[in-house]
């Protein structure tokens, strides 16, 4: 199965990608199934957990052993791709996907699925700053 829909949005002066599809949203958003014990540059030990599905989806968070540095919900934070791909190697941008009767998620996809749903007028390049953008073409 793929995307239903698939457009680019101008959101606070980035382009960013929407995703809808059929699935619902225990389907559409990947539960963690890998995981690697990592220590940050600040010296601080943690547990990245991520998973994948087929439509390129990659949801992850990382889970930090002091629980004085986890959010407020005691648990993962979820949108530091930067420190994601320093350790998995796996290349992702933020993207909103709107599964099935159901609200509308941020979370993110691998690069090279986004290079195979990119609508025609769009490309994927890496941004002035790092990191990959959307660019109107």
């Amino acid at each position: 199965m793929d995307f239903t829909n698939v457009e680019v949005k101008l959101i606070h002066g980035e382009l960013e990608l929407y995703l809808s599809t059929d699935l619902p949203c225990n389907q559409a958003i990947p539960k963690f199934i890998e995981s690697k014990n990592i220590t940050n540059p600040k010296q601080e030990k943690c547990k990245m957990e991520w998973g994948i599905n087929d439509l390129g989806i990659v949801h992850f968070g990382l889970l930090y052993e002091d629980k004085n540095l986890r959010p407020g919900s005691n648990s993962h934070w979820s949108s530091n791709s930067e420190a994601f791909e320093h350790y998995t190697g796996i290349l992702t941008i933020p993207c909103c996907i709107i599964p099935k009767e159901s609200w509308k998620m941020a979370t993110h996809i691998m690069i090279d699925k986004v290079k195979e749903i990119l609508p025609e007028g769009y490309l994927i390049s890496l941004g002035n700053y790092g990191g990959y953008k959307i660019f109107k073409h």
